[in-house]
């Protein structure tokens, strides 16, 4: 469930951001900056399954993926 949630997303964040981003130069760094932000929330995430262990950090995982998707059409 995890992987659909996050092959969705990163899939769809060109045709998405299209919709609202006409200059493709700026496109471009956001999908560059995603991926910034890709790198650092596996390291966060990977501290935090330090810290609680691998099962409470996959189940809080889920359950903010779920959120995020739920509301993703209201967008």
């Amino acid at each position: 469930m995890n992987a659909y949630g996050m092959g969705t997303v990163n899939s769809f964040w060109k045709a998405f951001g299209q919709t609202f981003i006409k200059d493709d130069h700026f496109l471009a760094m956001v999908g560059i900056g995603s991926s910034v932000f890709n790198m650092l929330g596996r390291m966060v995430w990977g501290l935090v399954c330090d810290a609680w262990g691998y099962k409470p950090t996959m189940v809080a995982i889920t359950g903010l993926l779920g959120a995020l998707l739920f509301t993703f059409p209201s967008t």
